[in-house]
């Protein structure tokens, strides 16, 4: 029997499994203290390809391999929500 990368959490419609672990719950937190509650991150093993993903809801918006990748995008995410300049100029 295989052993699963982490608690299995959905099927994609493209075939690809979505998974928790302790990793992936690690980052939820950080994005959670970063004040971006919505954000999630997830092991995504496709036909056994792993990546890491994020998501924003139910929108995926980022993927990497690289667990410190995710973190420095998750303080890029950080970084536009602290300094959102959309109204700037609307007046």
């Amino acid at each position: 029997m295989t052993k699963l990368p982490g608690k299995p959490y959905a099927i994609l419609t493209n075939g690809a499994q979505l998974f928790t672990n302790e990793m992936t719950e690690s980052v939820d937190r950080y994005a959670a203290a970063k004040k971006l509650p919505n954000i999630r991150c997830f092991l995504a093993d496709n036909k056994g390809d792993k990546t890491y993903l994020l998501a924003d809801g139910r929108v995926a918006i980022y993927e990497n391999t690289s667990a410190e990748a995710i973190g420095a995008h998750i303080d890029m995410l950080a970084v536009a929500k602290q300094f959102d300049v959309s109204d700037v100029g609307k007046e």
